[in-house]
């Protein structure tokens, strides 16, 4: 588990490089020391932090840090979340999202509020337990979709 959750975040750290565009990816190429990986580090967080929704275009419902408060209520003691569909197959090639997705961009949504002055949630020791419940949750219930994109690719996006 711990090798996914290593694949997983290297994967993310790629994907946010890609998202901040040009500059954020030519400042990671000529960074030479700890400075520059500082500015990029809190580039990417400066962007996140700003967002209250992060769209893939692949989501089955929108998700918004804004609404972080009720996600975190929807938490159950297991770690999941009870309108999920864990052991759903079917994936976006097939007509709609993937379901297991909503609970990472929940997760998503969660967060960026820990991270972002001002939220409700902001440093909340509670967050990062539910976090890591439902992160443990995931990895238990090891959702599968018939669809290798969603396997390889879209859950490491989130």
């Amino acid at each position: 588990m711990l090798a996914k959750l290593s694949k997983m975040s290297m994967s993310f750290i790629l994907v946010l490089c890609l998202l901040c565009g040009q500059m954020v990816c030519a400042s990671a190429s000529e960074a030479s020391g700890p400075d520059e990986w500082n500015t990029i580090q809190n580039r990417l967080k400066e962007y996140f932090l700003g967002l209250d929704t992060i769209d893939d275009g692949a989501k089955v419902d929108t998700c918004y840090v804004s609404k972080a408060s009720e996600y975190l209520g929807m938490i159950q003691d297991d770690g999941s979340f009870a309108d999920v569909d864990y052991t759903s197959t079917t994936g976006a090639a097939n007509g709609k999202a993937w379901d297991p997705y909503l609970a990472l961009d929940r997760l998503q949504a969660l967060a960026i509020a820990y991270h972002k002055e001002g939220n409700e949630l902001y440093g909340k020791a509670e967050v990062v337990e539910k976090l890591n419940t439902a992160i443990k949750h995931w990895g238990t219930a090891n959702p599968r979709s018939t669809n290798w994109w969603e396997n390889q690719i879209g859950v490491q996006l989130r």
